[in-house]
């Protein structure tokens, strides 16, 4: 990468801001508020308001564990995309893959990780808009169990899906965040103090959707993790998951959509103090995602989800909670695995509108199911491929500790 490019890159990806690699910097996703920072959540819409006045709690916690917060990152507009794309402040280059997309929404942070200038970052994870990121750009990325990071200070998308998320350099740097930012008391505050042995994982191997129209890299990185761990001593499960693939078919946006309406729309509205809808949706610079609030979102809108629907499809995601976690205990496993995403990061000049939807196709039934879920890069790959682990709720240092597990035999594997 020349050095235009580079100093191009890293203005997409904390635009105004640079800062050298160092330990224990944290990059934070511009939907966290950082005290004294204006919190645009990509949006020109936003690049003008107030600068926050209080740290979001998740910040706060960090600056108590002696973490230094540094830039905001960049990111795909309101968090409604999974390219990084963005027309207010630059689309967001992968690192390890240029001229090809650093996924999202997550895109500064998983960047920022990847190229270097920090070897920590928070993000935001509602379908998945941590682990395909980290994911796209070789690093490790983490989804905690929904509700064990405080959600005070962070732009509000979808209630029952929303939660800031984690990267790092490796997993070791994912069981340090998550030490300074889970609740005390809440679900599980253990912290991770070792990783298990190879042969004391049980892992679910789907045997349809997750792995169906798999690109040719992506499948031959599966299929080659697949061999280290049972290499290693690692017992691999065969499992039937067509419940949950149609459970989640059924779903699609209809929470997400739904939630937004009902909290990133007046959230909007009161920091812009914009009082007609059809302004604010002029403001918004980004076409997919201004369609989207346009179509199904903001008030009025001709396809918006009717309080019916909503209800239904909770009532659905109630019956994937249930079946994740029992495909999980009646296996006895310690987590249900596959790849990331389907294919690699796609070229920037050849994206389409299937993107979205294709990118956060394996990562969407574990944020419904409220579950744990880590990505860890599979080595040796010429365009980076994530290794993905879900577990069962609550059990975020269970999954954290195999993934520590997963990486070192992925890495000693590929040394050997």
């Amino acid at each position: 990468m020349s050095e235009t490019d580079t100093a191009d890159s890293w203005r997409a990806l904390m635009p105004g801001e640079s800062t050298p690699t160092m330990p224990g910097l944290v990059v934070v996703k511009d939907n966290i508020d950082v005290a004294g920072r204006r919190t645009t959540a990509g949006s020109g819409l936003l690049q003008h308001t107030a600068a926050a006045t209080r740290d979001a709690a998740v910040v706060t916690r960090l600056r108590t564990g002696g973490f230094t917060i540094g830039p905001k990152a960049n990111m795909h507009e309101f968090a409604l995309g999974s390219t990084g794309v963005n027309p207010t402040f630059g689309t967001v280059l992968n690192p390890q893959a240029i001229g090809r997309i650093a996924g999202g929404s997550s895109s500064g942070t998983a960047a920022a990780v990847a190229g270097g200038i920090s070897q920590l970052g928070l993000g935001t994870d509602t379908g998945g808009s941590v682990r395909v990121p980290a994911s796209l750009t070789g690093t490790a990325g983490f989804r905690p169990t929904t509700g064990r990071y405080e959600s005070a200070g962070v732009v509000p998308l979808s209630r029952s899906r929303d939660t800031v998320g984690t990267m790092a350099t490796s997993v070791r740097g994912l069981v340090a965040l998550d030490a300074a930012l889970a609740r005390t008391g809440r679900r599980d505050p253990r912290t991770v103090t070792e990783r298990p042995a190879p042969d004391a994982l049980r892992l679910g191997v789907p045997g349809e959707f997750f792995v169906e129209g798999l690109d040719l890299p992506t499948q031959t990185a599966w299929d080659w993790a697949l061999g280290a761990l049972r290499e290693h001593g690692v017992t691999l499960v065969e499992l039937d998951v067509h419940r949950l693939a149609a459970t989640e078919a059924q779903l699609g946006s209809v929470v997400t959509c739904y939630e937004a309406a009902a909290d990133l729309v007046p959230y909007l509205l009161q920091r812009t103090g914009v009082v007609d809808t059809r302004a604010l949706t002029t403001g918004i610079a980004s076409p997919d995602v201004r369609a989207l609030l346009e179509e199904r979102v903001v008030p009025g809108a001709p396809d918006a989800i009717s309080t019916s629907a909503y209800a239904n499809a909770m009532r659905l995601v109630e019956r994937l909670r249930a079946d994740y976690s029992a495909t999980l205990e009646t296996q006895s496993l310690t987590g249900l695995i596959f790849p990331t995403t389907p294919e690699v990061a796609a070229p920037i000049e050849r994206l389409d509108k299937s993107e979205f939807h294709k990118m956060i196709r394996n990562t969407v039934p574990g944020s419904l199911a409220a579950s744990p879920g880590v990505t860890v890069p599979i080595p040796m790959q010429e365009l980076p491929v994530g290794f993905a682990l879900d577990g069962r709720p609550g059990d975020d240092v269970g999954v954290l500790g195999a993934a520590l597990t997963i990486e070192s035999v992925l890495r000693d594997f590929a040394i050997a």
